[in-house]
């Protein structure tokens, strides 16, 4: 996707049209593409890389790895996923 996509997602108002949160969507999905190749799943590197059970350490890789990724949405995705079940 290139800047001419952006400007027409960032116009659209079935979406969020925050450039910031666009371009971080984008970020994401080559970094989730580049994992893949580089683990040959996401999942793969979602239990050999991200590990342990630690809310802080997780977020921290989570956030290292993503664009946009706050502690917050990190916090709610990792309890989505099962990988941890409360914040302390």
């Amino acid at each position: 996707m290139g800047p001419q996509d952006i400007e027409r997602l960032r116009l659209d108002p079935a979406v969020i049209r925050n450039r910031q949160k666009i371009e971080a969507c984008i970020a994401n999905a080559r970094a989730v593409q580049d994992l893949r190749a580089e683990r040959g799943s996401f999942c793969r590197w979602f239990y050999e890389v991200l590990t342990g059970y630690v809310l802080k350490a997780l977020q921290q890789v989570l956030r290292e790895t993503f664009s946009f990724m706050a502690p917050e949405i990190a916090r709610m995705w990792l309890m989505a996923s099962g990988r941890v079940v409360s914040d302390e």
